[in-house]
């Protein structure tokens, strides 16, 4: 199954936010949404690249359902996403990717790419998930590639995590590298900048009692210098973090870390680098409910919704270092 160089959106669908605009409630919409008694299935291989996505309002892919979901191989490359995942005022909905976790042989990331992407003010709970406690997985490892992606205002909502996962099969390898995260917002906007990076609690347990093992590849990852928590891009749960994190599997000795969980902080801002990445419209409160909406993030748009990602600045620690979408990264 493949989808390239498409443009999805639905006017007809709306976010939380556009109730205070009298257009009506949040949809409850979805790219891929499995019934809840949704046979089992096997995916050889799921390819989208090269597309937009606007007014994906509750989730991106959503798996449930107690029979097992085996996908071979997902590559999602080169996508852009904006006015998603606005379901409720603290963000709502389900996760990009929200996997169902009844059934011990199911996995969706056997063979699972998300490189070079870009998500802009996208408040969905979290990008990966797959969060049932105590699950002993029979389907092998997860091999999951998170690489060149620019994520700016990623879930400013809630606490929405890039990574949430709570039990992690053993052999599983993540590789998560060259990553630009940027927050940030117009001067007399109030809205709140949080970033989170992941909830992670524990490998499971082999059929000897001892605690599976994983493979983290984690190296030259960015932000910009703005807008960060204790000299953090992360508000809290840092992906080096020791509770709760990567930093844990680390610590606990059931993970091997081929590079460095922190990620750096360059020597320029968000409003520096891009041309113009603020959402276009300043929030009158932390809890403004008319605060989302972006129509075209290459400047292109001929609404008041314009927002432009393309850099300005070309003498920084993110251009020299490759880090993030390169489609952005144009003279």
């Amino acid at each position: 199954m493949a989808f390239y160089d498409i443009d999805f959106d639905n006017p007809k669908c709306f976010n939380y936010g556009d109730n205070a605009a009298g257009l009506g409630g949040a949809s409850g919409n979805y790219f891929f949404n499995m019934f809840s008694n949704g046979m089992a299935v096997t995916l050889d291989s799921l390819v989208i690249e090269n597309c937009t996505f606007k007014r994906l309002v509750r989730g991106f892919i959503r798996e449930q359902g107690p029979n097992y979901k085996v996908w071979n191989h997902v590559l999602i490359k080169n996508n852009l996403f904006y006015d998603c995942g606005y379901y409720t005022n603290g963000a709502g909905g389900y996760a990009w990717v929200a996997g169902a976790g009844t059934n011990n042989a199911t996995n969706l990331f056997k063979d699972f790419k998300f490189v070079e992407n870009t998500i802009f003010d996208c408040p969905f709970p979290s990008l990966f998930n797959q969060s049932t406690d105590g699950m002993q997985w029979t389907a092998g490892p997860w091999n999951i590639t998170f690489e060149n992606n620019t994520l700016v205002n990623f879930n400013t909502r809630a606490s929405g995590v890039i990574f949430n996962l709570r039990v992690l099969p053993d052999g599983s390898v993540f590789n998560v590298k060259n990553n630009l995260i940027s927050l940030c917002k117009q001067e007399g906007d109030e809205r709140v900048l949080n970033s989170y990076g992941a909830d992670i609690r524990e490998t499971m347990i082999l059929s000897d009692g001892s605690a599976a093992h994983v493979t983290l590849n984690f190296d030259n990852n960015w932000s910009t210098n703005n807008d960060l928590t204790n000299g953090s891009i992360f508000s809290e749960k840092a992906w080096s973090s020791s509770s709760n994190s990567f930093g844990t599997l680390v610590k606990d000795g059931t993970a091997t870390l081929n590079g460095s969980l922190d990620v750096n902080v360059a020597n320029i801002s968000a409003q520096e680098l891009f041309t113009s990445p603020c959402p276009p419209h300043k929030a009158a409160s932390a809890n403004d409910q008319n605060m989302h909406r972006a129509d075209a993030l290459d400047g292109t748009a001929t609404t008041q919704y314009n927002v432009n990602l393309y850099f300005k600045n070309f003498d920084n620690d993110i251009v020299s270092h490759g880090v993030g979408a390169q489609r952005w990264n144009k003279k």
